[in-house]
């Protein structure tokens, strides 16, 4: 046989091997490195490669653990749809996914009955999801402390699965007594850090230390601000009266994802009092005026105010309580 004519007979039988052949192009939605909590319905973009028009093509999405491919934790099937020959579509799934921080293998395949090229039916891509947290811990003062200099210390731990680069940490004991600040400090994946500062002289009473990072991206912001009330009951051969004593006060709903607070206080005695929130920078935030009773309760709407740390305080005038708020947005 002539070899033009065994030519002409190869190329007929693989015109006709290929007239149905669609191949998984790209992985369009998500890409290669998303952040936690990021939600999607996964997308692929696939090609008619052959030489004839498909009503449909049927289309499966899996993603699986890299540690261990036999755990799925997604899949769905979808459907292209008419494609002509030569043209692309981007193929949605219904079901949306959030993965958990990790690495993961992406897997889009083809489904089409009668392939006839299985080789390209098939694209994978890597899935990185990425979780940064940045933990902040006030080491020194304490909560117990006699007067003095005191060292001041606040520990940053990396709790996510990149490095993370605080931009900025902050350190405030009270009002117009102490304050400082650091820029720019790195953190290995896992690793902490202790960021030492200049002595507090402690005079006695009771202060609030706060310690909170500027980090925009953190994904985990319970975490971002530490504080401690100091007070002197540290002292040795001295008995203490509490500040606070015969006071109480709780905050409910804590942490406090709506709008409304409902407080419920009590007084070591009738009189005036009042409950005052303060940002991490010590500026009164809200307030409200208790009655003369010795013991009440009442709801805050705190609709304006922004997701972070608080410090909430009742007072009476003679004494003070101070508790903890954290507010999520």
């Amino acid at each position: 046989m002539p070899h033009r004519i065994v030519l002409v007979i190869l190329t007929i039988a693989m015109c006709a091997a290929f007239a149905q052949d669609v191949s998984c192009v790209d992985i369009y939605v998500p890409p290669a490195v998303i952040d936690s909590n990021t939600t999607f319905p996964p997308a692929i973009v696939v090609e008619n490669s052959g030489s004839e028009v498909l009503p449909n093509v049927p289309i499966s999405f899996n993603i699986v653990l890299a540690s261990d491919p036999t755990d799925t934790i997604y899949h769905d099937t979808a459907s292209s749809g008419p494609i002509g020959a030569g043209q692309t579509k981007t193929a949605w799934f219904s079901l949306e996914c959030t993965p958990e921080p990790g690495h993961y293998t992406m897997t889009g395949i083809t489904e089409l009955p009668g392939d006839s090229n299985p080789h390209n039916d098939t694209c994978s891509q890597l899935l990185f999801v990425r979780y940064i947290d940045v933990r902040t811990e006030i080491v020194s003062p304490r909560d117990t402390e006699a007067p003095g200099l005191i060292a001041v210390r606040v520990r940053l731990t990396n709790n996510g699965n990149v490095s993370a680069l605080v931009s900025r940490l902050d350190v405030k004991i009270t009002s117009f007594y102490y304050s400082d600040y650091r820029e720019n400090i790195m953190i290995g994946v896992g690793e902490n850090q202790v960021v030492t500062w200049l002595p507090w002289s402690y005079t006695g009473g009771t202060e609030t230390c706060t310690a909170w990072i500027t980090y925009p991206a953190d994904m985990n912001h319970s975490n971002d601000t530490d504080i401690v009330i100091v007070n002197p009951a540290g002292i040795q051969d001295c008995v203490e009266t509490k500040p606070h004593a015969g006071m109480s006060l709780a905050l409910l709903p804590s942490p406090l994802s709506g709008n409304v607070l409902h407080v419920e206080y009590s007084l070591n005695q009738a009189g005036p009092a009042s409950v005052t929130l303060f940002d991490i920078r010590g500026r009164a935030v809200a307030r409200r005026d208790c009655s003369g009773a010795s013991a009440g309760k009442f709801p805050m709407n705190l609709r304006l105010l922004s997701g972070g740390v608080y410090l909430v305080r009742l007072d009476d005038g003679q004494r003070s309580l101070v508790q903890k708020l954290i507010v999520q947005r």
